[in-house]
């Protein structure tokens, strides 16, 4: 899906990205390239105008990008990871910047969201909601299927560089989860009985 003339906004739940893309590449130093995912993005989608990361730039594993992340314009909002709501902090400042951008720039088309995070599910129907368009972004192997159903297009980040995930593998990652939990109690099933926990768990 190419609209090369439309305006994006980028926010990166950058926790959960960085930490998803260093545990399944831990012998890299940065895992995350950020000029090449910006490359990627425009000539996909169209002119990333507005970047804002959120994390707590105390912590070394994340401030190690600040360099790269000032010197795109990437904007960094500081958290302080302090509580037993500590990500929840993080989550409400993604929501609020999402929607105070909404309202400030209104020529903004669509929005890239980088996070593997479930949780920002009801944002990103809010924001489909309003006629803009929702890119997820997030590490191969760390992405909610709910993501993967209701972004328009998802991007996945890996050792081989970023590829747009197939929606279709959604489908298939949810059937296996809800035989695993079929499974869980006993080892044996019917058919039927197979064909009624996938009617339970996929109501769909």
């Amino acid at each position: 899906m190419q609209n090369g003339h439309q305006q994006f906004a980028l926010l990166l739940d950058f926790e959960n990205l960085v930490i998803s893309l260093e545990n399944s590449t831990p012998d890299a130093e940065k895992p995350f390239d950020l000029n090449r995912t910006l490359r990627f993005l425009e000539k996909r989608y169209g002119q990333v105008v507005y970047r804002k990361a959120i994390a707590d730039w105390g912590n070394p594993t994340f401030r190690k990008y600040s360099v790269d992340l000032q010197r795109a314009g990437v904007e960094m909002q500081h958290v302080v990871r302090i509580g037993y709501n500590a990500k929840n902090t993080a989550d409400t400042y993604m929501v609020l910047e999402a929607m105070a951008c909404v309202l400030q720039y209104p020529d903004i088309g669509g929005y890239i969201i980088a996070t593997g995070d479930v949780d920002f599910l009801p944002l990103i129907t809010r924001l489909k909601a309003t006629g803009r368009m929702v890119v997820g972004m997030g590490a191969e192997g760390a992405i909610s299927s709910s993501l993967l159903q209701n972004c328009d297009e998802y991007v996945c980040c890996g050792p081989e560089g970023l590829q747009v995930k197939d929606r279709r593998s959604a489908d298939m990652g949810s059937v296996i989860n809800a035989l695993r939990v079929a499974f869980r109690d006993q080892d044996e099933l019917s058919m039927g009985e197979v064909e009624q926990a996938l009617q339970r768990e996929l109501p769909g």
